[in-house]
């Protein structure tokens, strides 16, 4: 809106100036202000659709956009406007950087990765969570039984002496998942976009099973 009136401030001055009744045409100061308003806002219009794994590198990349925008701007409403954004976004926003559903999405997106976050410690966080998801899917989908048919076992038969080498496997088979898990994302994490495709095919395959 506030846009397209920049656009037609001519136009509009003249029709107003010619109408009886109506009101002033804006000042140069009014027009100023609506002109760094407009520079401000303009990150936000582009930001209004986006899929899961765009929310936090939206977040980074309309902070950034406000902080390079403090000292360029010359009214003082200007200058407050991106404050409260800022501030706004860092307390409404950033949220999405701790949570499980926008990490994962954005870590396994292959334009971001580790990029997409604004702190290192996000990125930690990403990747741990990333890999513990892996390693239980994993770990489960190795321990279920290749027939659906087969009797559940008795509770008291897990805790039979004779059984304990059951759940030594359980246990061999976790700590390779572990590892297994850690490799994927190593390998994900250095390759090339451009075999973006290729690398998560192969992380999200402990996932098909699941």
């Amino acid at each position: 809106m506030v846009q397209r009136f920049l656009e037609t401030t001519d136009a509009t001055c003249k029709v107003l100036l010619n109408t009886l009744k109506a009101l002033l045409p804006l000042s140069a100061d009014e027009i100023a202000i609506l002109e760094n308003l407009e520079k401000v806002l303009s990150p936000f219009e582009h930001t209004t659709v986006v899929t899961v794994s765009v929310v936090i590198p939206v977040c980074c990349g309309l902070l950034h956009s406000l902080e390079n925008l403090k000292g360029k701007l010359a009214t003082e409403e200007g200058q407050l406007a991106v404050a409260s954004l800022i501030n706004g976004i860092k307390d409404r926003l950033l949220k999405y950087e701790s949570r499980s559903n926008t990490r994962m999405a954005t870590v396994l997106d292959p334009r971001f990765k580790r990029d997409g976050f604004l702190p290192p410690f996000n990125v930690s966080e990403a990747e741990k969570f990333l890999e513990n998801e892996l390693i239980m899917v994993k770990a489960l989908s190795e321990l279920r039984p290749s027939s659906s048919n087969l009797p559940a076992p008795k509770p008291t038969d897990q805790h039979h002496p004779l059984f304990d080498f059951l759940q030594k496997k359980k246990s061999e088979k976790i700590r390779k998942s572990r590892v297994d898990s850690i490799l994927g994302l190593k390998q994900y994490f250095n390759m090339d976009n451009l075999h973006w495709t290729t690398g998560r095919s192969q992380l999200t395959t402990h996932l098909k099973d699941a």
